[in-house]
């Protein structure tokens, strides 16, 4: 009844009831059918709708680059509808129902997900906890699409490790951005990463659970005590982080937008530009300490990654 009463306020309209005891009641929606009553950007007409369609069908043609959405909506209408919308900037996988959602998470591997709360099966903030719970999914941002307003309603959603709660009915672009801003937070998370020597799980700056600050923290004291040795591979640090390989290159990616050996090489190039600032050490053993076993190849990644050579960064800090 609520979602209703909402509905029919957006339209301009209004709800009724009349009761009868023993017989039941009647409810009646009045919604004013005069262009006049409504403004301008709030009417869609036939030569909007064709543009709309064309421009959607455009995108969809040209969509490998865009970030995966899984959306898992029991209403077919709605479930429908924010699939075609959705898909003129996302890949969008959609699921009527949470069961089936997570039987094929780890397969999709969305970059995003979007579900109701009240549907079949488990509810949307279990499936939103198990996510969350997750090692091998909890990066992904969840938001909760529902008709529960209530603050008590909200605080559960958040309990359950949702990044956002979006109330029923919803303005489309409000949604839209809100996917979008969420999905460039994590992509600004990379520099914040690399710099830092010590991820606290307490850091609010960092948008990501505590389980992916804790996976992350591990994966960088890895890389660190390892950082002198030249035979140090991505399998001996998947086998430190006790994941399968695809796993850990998903997982990776997704938090920092960059693979395992981009990752690897940052903390390399961050390290010997930190030696350089020391002054104490020459460049052949900067290059030895940070696993270069020929300082001239040390020199050449460190031109690629800075911009300028070792020798010419020492001058400038100089």
């Amino acid at each position: 009844m609520l979602l209703t009463k909402k509905m029919a306020v957006l339209h301009k309209g209004t709800i009724n009831v009349t009761s009868e005891e023993g017989v039941g009641s009647s409810f009646t929606i009045s919604l004013p059918i005069c262009r006049k009553k409504y403004s301008s950007h709030e009417i869609l007409d036939n030569t909007s709708l064709d543009k709309y369609e064309t421009l959607a069908e455009e995108s969809a043609e040209q969509n490998e680059s865009h970030p995966s959405l899984m959306l898992i909506e029991d209403n077919n209408e709605l479930r429908q509808y924010l699939d075609h919308y959705l898909s003129k900037n996302y890949n969008v996988s959609s699921f009527a129902n949470g069961n089936s959602a997570l039987e094929n998470i780890k397969s999709v591997m969305p970059d995003f997900v979007l579900t109701d709360v009240m549907m079949p099966g488990i509810s949307g903030l279990e499936l939103c906890t198990k996510i969350k719970n997750d090692i091998e999914t909890s990066h992904i941002p969840v938001i909760l699409l529902t008709s529960l307003a209530e603050r008590e309603d909200i605080i559960k959603g958040f309990n359950a490790g949702a990044d956002d709660y979006i109330t029923k009915p919803f303005d489309i672009f409000v949604l839209n951005k809100k996917i979008a801003s969420i999905i460039k937070a994590r992509k600004s998370i990379k520099e914040k990463i690399i710099d830092k020597k010590d991820i606290d799980s307490n850091d609010t700056t960092l948008p990501i659970c505590e389980l992916d600050k804790c996976f992350l923290q591990k994966a960088i004291s890895v890389i660190e005590e390892n950082l002198s040795n030249e035979d140090f591979s991505i399998n001996d640090l998947v086998a430190e982080m006790a994941m399968s390989r695809s796993v850990f290159f998903k997982k990776i990616k997704a938090i920092t937008q960059q693979n395992p050996h981009e990752m690897i090489r940052d903390i390399k190039m961050k390290k010997a530009a930190e030696l350089l600032k020391e002054n104490k050490y020459n460049i052949a053993e900067i290059s030895y300490m940070v696993g270069f076993a020929n300082p001239k190849y040390f020199s050449t990644a460190f031109k690629n990654f800075f911009g300028v050579s070792p020798s010419r960064f020492l001058e400038n800090e100089i």
